[in-house]
């Protein structure tokens, strides 16, 4: 045999034989269906976005842009082994070292969808061994950074959602998303999730309205063009289901992209000198231990929090460090 030959194949020539390989058939490979890579990205998004949040969707079409892109769109699934599986991910180390869990997340229940459809036999991806991450407690805003922080945050809006953020503990694409009809300030409670917004937990949950949320609620119903006799000299009573439309708006209505707040508040937080490892998700963090150190209890913070287990919460109890200072002195 010509070793030459084997030696001086490229990895591009390589992909291409196997794309030959999974097309025609071989003697190594038993067959289900020939379902080619792009018909599993194609139907894998379409599911996804029938049944999977947007969130999850975006970071679908991300691993499958980068699936495209290293494998053939006309190789058949089954052909795509172990070692292959392997490889792609090793070739996403370099760009996406944090990513690649996620990256691996994504693929093992894209491929074990690809299984309930008869597609395939097996998950490589399911034995992928990666190395063990350090656990790290999460990053989190205090009072402090947040009265800092607001300083530098140019737009009232911005400034409005950050603080709702902190004292409500809702996730910013929640946020974003609360309608006037979704408040009852009579009551003091905003409602999180309607018929056309589905939480992460896929479950409708009350938020107890905070005086500073309140505050900044009572700012935005006023500033409405509605007609005003229906208050009746109180503000509080105002029926809003009679007003329509998203609290935190642009000019022209629309609900702000979660991406452009979080630029939009990181870009506050280095003008304020504020940890870089701070992002806006850590304001979130931040309200969670603030209910945890003032005594709440784990199961009412995690009704607030949208928690669909108490594990998740109890990453939030950090201890005090005065508590570990009197343990280290009792040595």
């Amino acid at each position: 045999m010509d070793t030459d030959f084997i030696k001086n194949i490229t990895p591009e020539e390589i992909e291409k034989y196997k794309m030959l390989a999974s097309i025609f058939g071989n003697n190594s490979t038993a067959r289900l269906e020939q379902i080619t890579l792009q018909t599993l990205v194609n139907e894998s998004i379409a599911f996804a976005e029938r049944n999977r949040a947007p969130k999850t969707c975006e970071g679908l079409k991300l691993v499958c842009k980068h699936l495209l892109r290293y494998f053939s769109p006309l190789r058949n699934i089954e052909t795509i082994q172990l070692k292959d599986a392997e490889c792609f991910l090793d070739s996403l180390k370099k760009n996406a070292p944090k990513g690649i869990y996620n990256y691996r997340r994504v693929l093992r229940a894209m491929w074990n969808k690809a299984k309930d459809w008869n597609y395939v036999r097996e998950n490589p991806f399911e034995k992928v061994k990666l190395q063990k991450r350090q656990v790290m407690k999460p990053v989190y805003l205090t009072q402090e950074m947040l009265e800092k922080v607001i300083m530098f945050i140019e737009k009232e809006v911005i400034r409005d959602i950050v603080i709702t953020a902190f004292y409500t503990a809702l996730r910013l694409g929640e946020i974003v998303r609360i309608t006037f009809q979704g408040i009852k300030l009579s009551s003091e409670i905003i409602t999180v999730g309607s018929e056309t917004f589905q939480t992460k937990t896929r479950k409708q949950r009350i938020v107890p309205m905070h005086s500073k949320v309140k505050e900044i609620l009572l700012r935005k119903l006023k500033s409405k063009e509605i007609d005003h006799s229906h208050f009746d000299g109180v503000v509080t009573q105002w029926d809003t289901n009679k007003v329509t439309g998203f609290v935190f708006s642009k000019p022209n209505g629309y609900c702000f992209t979660t991406d452009y707040v979080s630029k939009q508040f990181k870009k506050a937080c280095r003008k304020a000198g504020i940890d870089e490892a701070i992002h806006f998700h850590s304001i979130r963090h931040g309200s969670i231990t603030r209910m945890i150190v003032n005594g709440a209890n784990l199961p009412t913070v995690q009704r607030v929090a949208g928690h669909a287990n108490v594990q998740t919460t109890m990453i939030y109890t950090h201890p005090d460090l005065e508590n570990l200072r009197e343990a280290i002195d009792s040595l």
